[in-house]
C-alpha cells in the first residue's frame, strides 16, 4: 500500500451533461446517470421543480431499500469487476481509525472486457 498525501492532488471540475433519466425514441427508460457528487443546479421550468423533487425522493427511496442492496467488505488485493451501465455502485462512509484506503478504478470497454 502507497500513501497518499490529499493536499497534493490538484482540484478537479466536473461538469456532467447527461440527464439523469435516458430515453430512447419510443420514451422507454434506457439509463439512469446519477451521481450525487457531481450534481449541478437544477435546470427545469418553475412548473417542474416540485415533481422532479418528489420523483427524486422517490428515486432515492428506492435505492436505499436494502433488499435490493448487497454490501461486502473489500480485502486488500480484491478487485471488483463490474458492468457499469448495468449496476447501481457505492461506497459506505470510512472513518480511518488510524489506517489508511487506497480504492483504484479504471474503466474498459465493453469491447475490451470481450
Amino acid at each position: 500500500w502507497k500513501t497518499i498525501n490529499l493536499h497534493k492532488i490538484p482540484a478537479s471540475y466536473f461538469q456532467i451533461r447527461k440527464p439523469i433519466l435516458e430515453t430512447d425514441y419510443d420514451d422507454q427508460l434506457v439509463a439512469i446517470h446519477w451521481n450525487p457528487g457531481t450534481e449541478e443546479a437544477l435546470q427545469v421550468n418553475h412548473a417542474d421543480v416540485i415533481p422532479f423533487y418528489k420523483a427524486y425522493r422517490h428515486f432515492w427511496s428506492i435505492i436505499q431499500r436494502e433488499d435490493l442492496q448487497t454490501t461486502f467488505r473489500m480485502q486488500p488485493g480484491d478487485c471488483m469487476v463490474f458492468n457499469n451501465r448495468r449496476m447501481g455502485h457505492s461506497r459506505t462512509e470510512f472513518a480511518l481509525n488510524g489506517g489508511e484506503r487506497l480504492l483504484e478504478g479504471c474503466y474498459v470497454t465493453i469491447d475490451d472486457m470481450r
